[in-house]
């Protein structure tokens, strides 16, 4: 009765192994399906797109402005404040603080954001 009972347990365990050892498989393999998906998303997005904004801020020491942005549906963003690097050919004198402007803006490995351009001031 004892063999019976020890092979019982044996057997409980060994399926519970393979029951979590499934499942943890399973999960990763879910998990690598989001970054490929992510990874897809990520290489078809747009690179640039046109939107509008209030500057905030001017970083004269990185050529950046501070941006209250409109939202890019584009790049699924909601409206927010950005910092944003400019192209060397514009210039960081042309801005002041409360300026609304229109502006192409172009976004590298989804963390470099440069405006390329202004379309309105």
């Amino acid at each position: 009765m004892k063999t019976l009972t020890n092979l019982s347990v044996a057997v409980g365990l060994s399926a519970c192994f393979a029951l979590t050892s499934f499942q943890a498989v399973a999960q990763d393999s879910g998990a690598h399906s989001m970054h490929q998906h992510s990874a897809a998303t990520a290489e078809t997005q747009v690179a640039e797109v046109v939107t509008s904004g209030v500057v905030k801020g001017i970083l004269p020491s990185t050529n950046q402005l501070k941006v209250r942005h409109q939202p890019i549906p584009e790049w699924s963003m909601g409206a927010m404040q950005m910092k944003f690097f400019l192209a060397p050919y514009l210039e960081i004198t042309d801005f002041h603080e409360g300026q609304k402007i229109k502006f192409r803006l172009h976004q590298k490995n989804m963390m470099k954001y440069t405006i390329l351009e202004v379309l309105e001031k």
